[in-house]
């Protein structure tokens, strides 16, 4: 599950953006941090978090999240078994539907539609994808807020990668979410949904956003604020992304020759300090400053650095999911 080739910070693997250690919120023996508004309740059975009866929400007091991953794992007692983790929840909650109307749900229901079925965002967005449950029942979600964009895996599969900007369809229920924007930072909580569904969490937990696996926020930006990467024979990266298209400056040091290699997605590169031998397809040429190349999909390619430190700057489409891990 750790393709996160995201998450994956974005895709088709799982979703994990840092190497810092997980933090439980979810003590697996009382709901110390926890608080509940609205009927039903959570009672910690052998455990696990359980749901009964609602419609309630049990959010977390102790702070708001934001830039970072939330893992939850959790199973339900049937397909339509129905639950949500709320996220960007913009104050206290003083009943459960503050957060459906001032934060997201991360919809918790197999069974459910497009646009209502777990991996989701309730009603705000379409599921890219239906991944079944895991073979035991247990489910693992991972959202990563990333200023105001949410994006969501479930069992290793990407289900939802959400702006909060963007359209969204037009609310058509009563019980369905206020429409308008959310917080970059926000309280978090799950939800007992009704008396039919039971629903059970063994772990509810938080860890922050590596800084250099953000994606860009809307606007301008300047390479000498984004973290850079250490890679192998002295090589050096630093990566700026958005949905579908990513950047990546990586700085040579002198006479370097990493791997030729190739992968599926378009590339094209500007070497912004050359000079460096570059290798495309079987032909090899020399590039100053200034130069750009093409790299279709698939295409061997490689390049060195000739007798100084070079800088080229690598555009992909779609975005390197494996540079994320």
């Amino acid at each position: 599950m750790r393709k996160l080739a995201l998450i994956a910070l974005l895709v088709s693997g799982s979703t994990v953006y840092a190497e810092e250690p997980w933090k439980p919120l979810f003590n697996g023996k009382d709901l110390a941090g926890w608080e509940h508004v609205g009927p039903g309740s959570f009672a910690v059975e052998n455990g696990l978090l359980t749901t009964h009866g609602g419609m309630g929400l049990l959010w977390y007091t102790r702070e708001k999240f934001g830039n970072a991953l939330i893992r939850a794992v959790f199973r339900a007692n049937t397909t339509r078994g129905n639950s949500g983790v709320f996220i960007r929840i913009a104050d206290r909650p003083r009943d459960p539907w503050y957060g459906v109307h001032f934060g997201y749900e991360v919809q918790v229901e197999e069974a459910g539609d497009d646009y209502h079925r777990t991996g989701v965002i309730y009603s705000m967005n379409k599921a890219q994808a239906k991944p079944p449950s895991g073979p035991d029942g247990w489910n693992t979600m991972e959202i990563a807020l990333d200023g105001q964009r949410t994006i969501v895996f479930v069992n290793g599969v990407k289900v939802t990668d959400f702006y909060g900007s963007q359209a969204v369809p037009e609310r058509k229920m009563w019980y369905e979410p206020e429409r308008g924007p959310r917080p970059d930072a926000g309280y978090i909580g799950v939800q007992n949904h009704d008396a039919a569904s039971t629903v059970q969490f063994r772990e509810v937990s938080v860890r922050p956003l590596d800084p250099a696996r953000r994606s860009a926020a809307m606007g301008f930006q300047d390479w000498s604020k984004v973290p850079s990467q250490k890679l192998p024979d002295g090589l050096s990266r630093q990566i700026l992304f958005g949905k579908n298209i990513m950047f990546v400056r990586v700085v040579f040091p002198a006479d370097a020759a990493p791997a030729a290699h190739h992968h599926p997605h378009e590339q094209w590169t500007l070497v912004e300090k050359g000079p460096v031998l570059f290798q495309v397809g079987g032909e090899e040429r020399r590039l100053e400053s200034g130069a750009m190349v093409y790299i279709p999909s698939d295409v061997m390619h490689g390049a060195r650095s000739l007798g100084s430190a070079a800088v080229l700057v690598d555009v992909f489409s779609p975005i390197r999911e494996d540079f994320l891990q």
